[in-house]
């Protein structure tokens, strides 16, 4: 987790679609951040058209602040700081890829593989349209990705 001083310009209460649980985007000086914890929404809700000084999490495809530490400094770089604040303020940068149970390694990679392999034969032939052919073409796709496998072991 990196602590970064995000300019809070706006916010909007949302709902999980599929989760049904309640969290808050904000819309910062480094684009959209979620938050799912009050205490860390409340606060910065307040600081609106302020700086917050945040523990955030960043990955490809996410956004997170998980704390709050106060009031951030306008100053959003550590370069200008000295003493604590320099401390305080870490550019950001993505968050370690998470490492994958040893039951499950590399299964989100070959399931991504047989999914574009599938897509890819879906546009040679997209007349395909019964559920039992479209299941036929997909065991094929997974058959294809687990022999490529097998032939790089």
């Amino acid at each position: 987790m990196e602590k970064i001083n995000l300019l809070i310009k706006d916010y909007e209460d949302k709902k999980g679609k599929t989760s049904g649980k309640r969290y808050t985007r904000f819309e910062t000086n480094q684009g959209w951040f979620s938050a799912f914890d009050a205490d860390v929404i409340d606060p910065i809700k307040k600081l609106e058209g302020k700086w917050a000084l945040c523990g955030v999490v960043i990955t490809d495809a996410n956004k997170n602040i998980r704390e709050f530490h106060g009031e951030g400094k306008e100053e959003s770089s550590s370069e200008n700081m000295t003493g604590d604040d320099a401390e305080k303020v870490v550019e950001s940068r993505p968050a370690p890829a998470r490492a994958e149970s040893s039951e499950g390694k590399g299964t989100s990679y070959y399931t991504s593989y047989a999914k574009d392999i599938f897509c890819a034969m879906l546009a040679v032939n997209p007349k395909v349209t019964e559920e039992e052919s479209v299941l036929n073409m997909m065991r094929k796709a997974v058959a294809l990705v687990k022999e490529a496998k097998k032939n790089f072991e």
